[in-house]
C-alpha cells in the first residue's frame, strides 16, 4: 500500500541467532520480557559452551560449575 514492495522470489528463514547473540538475548529482545524459557536458554548456553555441567536424575539434577572457566555467583547449583 505504502512505498515499495519487496523483490519477488524465494523467502528462506534463517533459524539461528544473529552473530554475537545468544538464544536467550534474542527471545528476551523478541518479547521485552524475562521469563523462565529465556532463564533456560541462557543455562542450556552456558552448558554447551563448556561453562557449566548440568546432570539430571529424574526430576532432581544438579548444575555443577566448570573448573577452569569464569567462575558464575556459585560453585554449585541444585534445582
Amino acid at each position: 500500500m505504502v512505498g515499495r514492495d519487496p523483490r519477488r522470489g524465494i523467502v528462506i528463514p534463517l533459524f539461528a541467532p544473529p552473530a554475537g547473540m545468544s538464544a536467550a538475548a534474542v527471545r528476551y529482545i523478541a518479547t521485552m520480557n524475562f521469563d523462565d524459557r529465556v532463564f533456560t536458554a541462557a543455562i542450556v548456553g552456558l552448558g554447551v559452551n563448556g561453562h557449566l555441567k548440568l546432570k539430571g536424575h529424574g526430576d532432581s539434577g544438579v548444575i555443577t560449575h566448570v573448573k577452569g572457566t569464569k567462575p558464575l555467583d556459585a560453585a554449585s547449583r541444585r534445582w
